[in-house]
């Protein structure tokens, strides 16, 4: 080591600059979590809508069994 310079810990600590793959990646992350979040809002829109129909066909298939 030369006398007149010196390393600090943070030069040793600092990560590596991000590559142009890890910034891909991080997008693609992003991206993916967006659509996993989209995919549960969907699924659980799809099963509300199932169970209320599905109720007032239930519903309806009774009030026909009473006419009968």
């Amino acid at each position: 080591m030369n006398p007149g310079s010196s390393i600090l810990l943070e030069d040793v600590m600092k990560p590596p600059p991000p590559t142009q793959d890890s910034k891909i990646e991080a997008m693609i992350d992003k991206v993916l979590e967006g659509q996993q979040s989209m995919t549960v809002d969907f699924n659980g829109k799809i099963d509300s809508i199932y169970t209320n129909l599905n109720t007032k066909f239930e519903t309806g298939w009774f009030e026909l069994m009473i006419l009968d």
